[in-house]
């Protein structure tokens, strides 16, 4: 069935791969390889960028759109996106039927959409045509000559003098009547000599030759007498040849006037902000701290249309002189900087005083034109902001489907404001921005130590999706009945609560239907009866990071279960490594932290859900695993799939993969102790002491004791932030009804004769007990050796009381002892689900070689002679009923 999906798909992908070109006669035409429905609007994807460069005008049914800097415009009607690197374009949202129109100097790019929330194609492919326009390309000829011919015909010949570009007159005596130069209307200076005419806007006569910087492509050299005749010629340049091929002077233009615009957004900043970065979409090589999205364009156009107006850089034929500036009031204490690279203005400095600033350029080129630009706002903001006076609809942007885009100013809110610093979130605002880059945060509240004390409410009728945000420890997220959370690539350092009837996604694009990455809970994300975990990827680094200037010693759960949950979906959890120091409740070196705990409730993985839940330790700085999943009196039931694998201990115990008390009985389960890398530590089981499993197929198998810390060492452990590969897990078909935990013997008991095994020999790691060897009455087995699963009791024998209540006869019992997984330490390995474990030799030998009782050593004549001499003193006991005894 995954093979037919799969063919399905690729069919469909290279259906939309088709060349553009079938349905053109230009063999340069665009090809469209794919488009989609996304967050923003619908995504075109073409094969290379050589068509979306040269794009000029783009049209919806024969209305133009604007281009918009950064993704997240596409919110807005008419709009069109161009991204920066890659051959994507991104349009407003979409009707079935619209007809969109790319237009470029080469040809234009038809196509109809035939479904706008396709997720692998919105194009009719049938609609798409291109039409190139025909292209000719004038060969450069003299002009015919002027009807009024001057007195004295001249003649220009450009070349090289020493280096230096030169002018040579013909007849010579003809430059003794020169008056003036002019090239493209600029009058040109007369220098005090030639070594200063190398200067663009300068020229010196000498004897027969003009001395001036070199012209450019059909630059227009005016050469006027003192009769006041004037003489025009284009400069023209093929290869190496140069030439001024004269011309009509009425035939060269009249310059026209110069404007120019800013367009786009500058970021708000703090007072004493240090560091002012990029908050924005724009992002350049040469710019290291981009700071706004705000490009000089200029045109001379008369009245220019949208596409007139082109960025400065890109207007080759304008040069701009040192005279040109960004104005911009020092009383911020910032000034503008102009980039010659990507034409943009950013802002560097301290910011000094809170208000609105305004900024502009202008600009003067070398003709001496000038023009000033509008001017864009720049606001500098104090700490007394208040998320309710900026949260409001009055201060957001409508998109096209009638909800709002909060992008956060300032990007800096400590109080909430609002009735006990409570605030609600409006229920029209769909996005909440701290920014459009991502890593660069808006920071909401402040670092505190213990509970939080201000809240953001999600209410009923409210679906908010947070986008490049910092929580701070302050704040804490309550998401109300009929309420919903997402995050994206965002940062929680205080806690998240989902009340009855409320919903939680995090790193998941629900229009793309795909996992996203970025977004990690530092604080908890508790989930209260009646509340809904849906599609998440869900990870801490609450130990790597600080709480303001705080180290973090976090071993409380990520996720935290009180009441009755339900999963939907895919969500995977894993805790962090472990913070330094040791545990003051324990005396020993602090835990990784635990993904995922139960309290007093019970989590219900829906059918066709998987709920994926790694305990902290992956990595040499954790000593002891983290569990993976603690039940406290707790439940995880359901018709859908579990996965648990405890953390490594890289110098201690390793990590359960469900530990505490409460019960298992989901569909299926894949548990899985964590490693340790000490000898004489214990790795982590896949259930302990108090878990009572039932109803649950599947495979479980305990850590293992390694000498080396890998990656590789537990495969089925998820690193990294990418949607682990779980599909690949072979969940197995055993029942795991058998994974129950007993006690083992108290330090003060007895061993029991025939019993305990010898005490000198230690079983070799690795080696597999033998199945097919059963202990005979009086005999008992050797520690390499292990009685066979299965085999059935007689009938008469009872189990005395403390076996397992799994078992129903003496015999069975015995076997799922000996099969059973026991609480962290026992040394015991499950033979029914995993009985391919190592032994752990170390610790075998360090508990078989002592006296349960005394803890002296032992000899092996004296444990035989004890041995003799107890079964001649119990002659007719049933020995194996006395190994039920626990």
């Amino acid at each position: 069935m995954k093979m037919k999906k799969f063919m399905l798909l690729a069919a469909l992908a290279l259906s939309m791969a088709m060349p553009v070109s079938a349905y053109a006669q230009e063999s340069e035409a665009p090809v469209i390889e794919s488009s989609a429905s996304s967050l923003f609007g619908c995504q075109i994807n073409f094969k290379n960028r050589e068509f979306i460069d040269k794009i000029q005008t783009v049209q919806v049914n024969d209305e133009a759109y604007t281009k918009t800097e950064s993704r997240s415009g596409l919110m807005a009607e008419k709009k069109y996106w161009v991204s920066e690197t890659d051959p994507v374009m991104g349009l407003s949202a979409l009707k079935k039927g619209d007809v969109v129109q790319f237009a470029t100097d080469a040809g234009t790019l038809t196509f109809t959409i035939k479904d706008p929330n396709g997720l692998i194609s919105i194009i009719d492919k049938e609609t798409i045509r291109y039409q190139a326009k025909e292209e000719t390309k004038p060969s450069v000829q003299p002009e015919e000559p002027q009807k009024d011919e001057p007195e004295t015909p001249i003649t220009l010949t450009p070349g090289m003098q020493n280096s230096f570009f030169v002018v040579e007159v013909s007849p010579k005596e003809w430059i003794q009547k020169l008056k003036s130069v002019k090239v493209n209307h600029r009058e040109y200076e007369k220098a005090d000599s030639k070594w200063q005419a190398w200067v663009e806007g300068k020229y010196f006569p000498e004897e027969t030759v003009l001395h001036m910087k070199e012209l450019k492509e059909n630059d227009v050299l005016t050469l006027e007498d003192q009769n006041g005749q004037t003489q025009s010629f284009r400069y023209h340049l093929e290869g190496s040849v140069k030439q001024l091929i004269p011309v009509k002077e009425e035939t060269v233009p009249k310059q026209k006037a110069l404007k120019v615009r800013l367009v786009g957004k500058f970021e708000s900043a703090m007072v004493n902000q240090k560091g002012y970065d990029a908050i924005s979409g724009a992002t350049t090589a040469a710019v290291q701290n981009k700071n706004s999205n705000v490009v000089v364009q200029v045109t001379e156009a008369d009245t220019p249309q949208e596409t007139d107006w082109v960025d400065l850089n890109k207007m080759k034929q304008l040069e701009i002189t040192q005279a040109s500036k960004v104005v911009l009031d020092a009383a911020s204490g910032m000034k503008g900087i102009y980039s010659t690279y990507d034409s943009s203005v950013t802002l560097n400095g301290t910011p000094k005083t809170p208000g609105t600033y305004k900024v502009k350029v202008q600009i003067v080129d070398k003709t001496g034109r000038t023009a000033t630009s509008n001017e864009l706002p720049f606001v500098v903001y104090d700490y007394n902001e208040t998320l309710k006076d900026r949260m409001t609809i009055q201060n957001a942007q409508k998109t096209q489907d009638g909800k709002y885009l909060w992008d956060m100013e300032p990007w800096v809110i400590q109080k909430f404001g609002g009735k006990n610093e409570e605030v609600s979130v409006p229920s029209e605002i769909k996005a909440i921005y701290g920014s459009h880059a991502s890593g660069t945060y808006g920071e909401l509240g402040v670092s505190v130590e213990g509970e939080p004390s201000q809240k953001l409410i999600v209410d009923k009728g409210t679906d908010v999706t947070l986008v490049n945000m910092k929580l701070l420890s302050s704040v804490e997220v309550v998401v109300k009945e009929g309420g919903k959370l997402s995050l994206h690539d965002s940062s929680v350092h205080g806690k998240i609560t989902v009340e009855k009837g409320g919903e939680f996604q995090m790193n998941y694009d629900s229009f793309g239907k795909k996992f996203l990455t970025g977004a990690s809970i530092n604080g908890q994300l508790e989930l209260k009866d009646g509340a809904v975990l849906k599609d998440s990827l869900i990870y801490s680094n609450t130990n790597f990071l600080p709480n303001g200037k705080k180290a973090r010693r976090n071993v409380e759960p990520v996720v935290k279960i009180s009441g009755n949950v339900q999963v939907k979906g895919n969500v995977f959890v894993r805790g962090d490594e472990s913070p330094t120091g040791d545990d003051p409740k324990t005396g020993k070196p602090y835990t990784g932290q635990p993904a995922l705990a139960v309290e007093n409730g019970t989590l219900t993985i829906t059918e066709n859900s998987t709920l994926g839940v790694y305990g902290g330790g992956s990595i040499a700085t954790t000593t002891l695993g983290g569990s993976a999943l603690v039940l406290d009196n707790g439940t995880v039931d359901g018709e859908g799939k579990l996965i648990a694998v405890g953390g490594s201990g890289s110098g201690g115990d390793g990590g359960e993969a469900v530990s505490g008390t409460g019960r298992l009985q989901v569909k299926q389960a894949y548990l899985q102790g964590g490693d340790t890398y000490r000898k004489d530590a214990k790795p982590g089981q896949p259930a302990t002491q108090g878990i009572a499993i039932s109803k649950t197929t599947g495979s479980a198998a305990a850590g293992k004791n390694l000498k080396v810390l890998s990656d590789g060492d537990q495969p089925t452990y998820w690193r990294g932030t990418a949607v682990p590969d779980f599909e690949k897990i072979v969940f197995g078909t055993e029942s795991l009804a058998n994974v129950s935990v007993t006690e083992e013997p108290k330090p003060s008991e007895e061993p029991k004769p025939g019993v305990e095994p010898k005490p000198s020999e230690e079983p070799k790691p690795g080696v597999e007990p033998k199945p097919s060897e059963e202990p005979k009455p009086g005999v008992e087995p050797k520690p390499s050796e292990e009685p066979k699963p299965g085999v059935e009791p007689k009938p008469s024998e009872e189990p005395k009381t403390g076996a397992s209540t799994q078992a129903t006869s003496p015999e069975k019992t015995e076997t799922k002892q000996k099969n059973s997984l026991h609480a962290k330490g026992n040394g015991q390995t499950n033979g029914n689900v995993a009985a391919s474990q190592e032994v752990k030799a170390g610790q075998t030998k360090a508990e078989g070689t002592k006296s349960p009782k005394t803890g002296d050593s032992v000899s092996i004549y004296r444990w035989m002679l004890l041995l003799l001499v107890s079964a001649l003193g119990v002659l007719g006991i049933d020995l194996r009923r006395r190994k039920k005894r626990p």
